[in-house]
C-alpha cells in the first residue's frame, strides 16, 4: 500500500494595518501602567525589606526603568512590519481619493510611554515605621493623582484609536488633515517641478511650492507633516511632483490602475533615494 505523505500548508499572515497597529498601541500603554504601580506598591516595599541599600537604589531603578522599556520593546517588536511606511496609499475607490492613513511608527510608541506616565501619577507615601507604601495621606495630593492618570489614559485612547491626522489627494487637489484643522491646496497652486526628493529617509517636513496671489510669478514654501503619514516620503514626493506637473492624470486618482502607474513610475525614477 502506498503511503501519502499529508501535506503541509503554512498560513503567512499579512502585515497589520496601520490602524490595528496604533490599537495595539493601547493594550500596551495599560500594561506599562499596570508594571508601573506593580513596581511601586510591590517590587519597592519587596526591595525595602531585603535591607540593603545600595542594592535596593539599583534594582528599584532597574525596575522603573523595565517597566517601560519592555512594553515599548514588545510593541515595537509586534509591529515591526506595520510601521515600514509603504510607497503607495489607501485607495478610496468610491470617494476618488488617495488616502495616507495616520503612522504607528512613532506614534505608537508614544502612546505607550503615555500609559506609562499614567502609572507614575499616583501620589503614594511610604507607612511610617512599616515596609508598606500606601496612597498620600492628603485628599489633595491623591485627587491630583488621579485626576493626572485619568487625563493621560484619556489621551492614550484618543493617540490610539483617533483616525487624524492623515493625507488626502483627490482630482482637487490636497487635504491636509491635522488633528483639529484642515489644510486644503489645490493642483493648480503647486509650482511645477516640485516638491524635489527628500534629502533624508524619514524627513519631518516636506516642503511644497505654492503661487502667491499678492505678487505675479513668485511663489512661497509650504510645508507637510510628512513624518505623521504612512506613505514612504520619496514616493508621496513623487505622486506631488508628477501632479503638479502633469494635470491630465489627475482625473485617475482613487483608482488601482493609477496607483499602480505611480509606483512604476518612482521605481523607474532615478532621482529617488533608496528606500527604507
Amino acid at each position: 500500500m502506498k503511503l501519502i505523505r499529508p501535506t503541509v500548508l503554512i498560513n503567512y499572515a499579512p502585515p497589520m494595518s496601520p490602524r490595528a497597529a496604533r490599537a495595539a498601541a493601547l493594550p500596551f500603554a495599560l500594561l506599562a501602567a499596570a508594571l508601573r504601580q506593580g513596581h511601586k506598591f510591590w517590587i519597592e516595599p519587596m526591595l525595602w525589606r531585603l535591607g540593603a541599600d545600595d542594592l535596593d537604589l539599583l534594582l528599584s531603578a532597574a525596575g522603573w526603568i523595565a517597566s517601560a522599556v519592555l512594553p515599548i520593546g514588545a510593541y515595537l517588536l509586534l509591529t515591526r512590519r506595520a510601521r515600514r511606511r509603504p510607497a503607495a496609499f489607501v485607495v478610496d475607490v468610491a470617494g476618488r481619493r488617495f488616502i495616507a492613513p495616520p503612522t504607528p511608527r512613532w506614534n505608537g510608541a508614544w502612546t505607550v510611554f503615555l500609559g506609562w506616565l499614567a502609572g507614575n501619577t499616583t501620589i503614594t507615601e511610604r507607612v511610617p515605621g512599616t515596609d508598606v507604601i500606601r496612597l498620600a495621606d492628603s485628599t489633595v495630593l491623591t485627587v491630583v493623582g488621579a485626576v493626572a492618570s485619568v487625563v493621560l489614559l484619556v489621551l492614550v485612547t484618543i493617540d490610539a484609536l483617533w483616525s487624524r491626522p492623515f493625507l488626502q489627494l483627490s482630482r482637487d487637489g490636497i487635504v491636509d488633515q491635522r488633528p483639529i484643522r484642515r489644510h486644503t491646496i489645490g493642483w493648480d497652486e503647486l509650482v511645477p517641478g516640485g516638491p524635489p526628493p527628500p534629502a533624508t529617509r524619514n524627513p519631518v517636513l516636506l516642503t511644497v511650492y505654492t503661487w502667491t496671489a499678492s505678487t505675479a510669478g513668485s511663489f512661497a514654501p509650504r510645508q507637510l507633516p510628512a513624518v505623521d503619514w504612512h506613505v514612504d516620503p520619496a514616493f508621496l514626493a513623487h505622486t506631488l511632483r508628477s501632479y503638479a506637473d502633469h494635470s491630465k492624470g489627475r482625473a485617475a486618482i482613487g483608482t488601482d490602475a493609477e496607483l499602480a502607474r505611480l509606483q512604476a513610475t518612482f521605481a523607474a525614477d532615478p532621482v529617488t533615494p533608496a528606500g527604507e
